[in-house]
């Protein structure tokens, strides 16, 4: 049983972190206009591509976690989980994940601050497992992107989605949607955010050594956020993987930690120090 001084210390170390993870969290700009904006356009652009009300889409972002449960308890593997985002659960999904990527806004915080200042239009970053790619398309349509921007996602009926807001906003020479399993170019991307992926897959460190790291440049810079397990689709087997399958070392062999973001095992900037 640990003594008194032991625990002094160790709530001493735990003060220490959480103020150093405040500090850093202050250190971020607020981009409380850009979420602001990015929120009413991109709720927006819901209504008008389901042809819903106001009340329609809070109530479908509601709804999904009640489906997705079922979708989930009824799927044959990962996979199919996914690819069965079709007709009203596609509705459902994209209302929800519109209302999550706004939810967590230090994720706009980390790319206005590390992607949308420090790229040129050279440049090309990649939104790996990009969902409704919110996050992205809200960057570029309110001009604070200089990069392009390549989104990747499995394929499903959401993709359909996000290429009605880059035909609407006519953001196409500027962005593009593939579909992330065929997509296999090398050493493309001068910046990569991979942002809640790898928490929902199996093979999480295969993904992450063969998929991810290949796409990124040298000296490329590398948002990494996986949350494991807490909800029913974070899956046991995608932190298992990671840590017992070789990801979470590779990460440390080739990876310069630059900012550690939160509390979170990873929700961290990294820059690639070698392939």
């Amino acid at each position: 049983m640990p003594s008194l001084t032991e625990k002094w210390c160790q709530k001493k170390a735990l003060l220490a972190y959480y103020l150093v993870h405040r500090s850093t969290i202050n250190s971020l700009p607020s981009c409380n206009n850009i979420i602001s904006k990015s929120l009413i356009s991109s709720v927006n652009d819901v209504k008008d591509y389901l042809g819903i009300s106001t009340d329609d889409f809070f109530n479908y972002a509601v709804e999904w976690s009640r489906q997705e449960e079922k979708l989930f308890t009824n799927k044959s593997n990962i996979s199919s989980f996914y690819e069965s985002w079709s007709g009203d659960y596609t509705k459902y999904n994209i209302c929800a994940n519109v209302l999550n990527q706004h939810y967590d806004t230090i994720n706009f915080r980390i790319i206005d601050k590390y992607f949308a200042k420090s790229f040129d239009y050279s440049d090309t970053i990649i939104d790996f497992g990009c969902g409704t790619g919110t996050l992205s398309i809200s960057f570029i349509i309110q001009e604070l992107f200089k990069p392009n921007i390549i989104m990747l996602d499995v394929y499903n009926d959401v993709n359909k989605f996000v290429e009605f807001r880059i035909n609407k906003h006519n953001i196409g020479t500027r962005s593009l949607f593939h579909e992330v399993t065929s997509f296999k170019k090398s050493h493309i991307a001068s910046g990569l955010y991979c942002i809640d992926v790898l928490e929902h897959l199996e093979n999480s460190s295969d993904i992450f050594i063969n998929n991810i790291h290949p796409m990124l440049k040298i000296n490329g810079l590398l948002y990494l956020k996986a949350p494991w397990r807490g909800q029913l689709t974070h899956i046991d087997e995608a932190a298992n993987n990671f840590y017992l399958g070789g990801g979470r070392a590779f990460l440390l062999k080739k990876y310069r930690l630059v900012l550690r973001a939160g509390t979170s095992d990873i929700m961290c900037i990294f820059q690639k120090k070698s392939d």
